[in-house]
């Protein structure tokens, strides 16, 4: 993925909505699940790899958001100015 000068890694991707992110277990989400291809969670020890192997120097997390999330939503709202917010429920 090449943003903002590279060197990012994709921990997450929801893309045709066919891998079910909700119900997983522990260590689904330990080991990491899904496609690469499409949608994935990479999975918490690749990420903590991911970490160690950068010697304890800072690390940014970057949330990218792309799609119409609040269309045809009940409260969601989209701002005149680009932003937007949303109520879920969360378990």
């Amino acid at each position: 993925m090449i943003t903002n000068g590279g060197g990012w890694t994709v921990i997450q991707k929801r893309k045709n909505g066919q891998i079910y992110f909700a119900n997983r277990t522990w260590n689904e989400y330990v080991n990491g699940f899904g496609e690469l291809t499409s949608s994935f969670w990479l999975g918490l020890d690749k990420m903590h790899a991911l970490i160690a192997k950068d010697n304890g120097n800072p690390v940014t997390l970057r949330i990218e958001l792309r799609g119409d999330l609040c269309e045809d939503k009940i409260g969601c709202s989209k701002q005149p100015d680009g932003y937007w917010w949303g109520e879920w429920d969360f378990k």
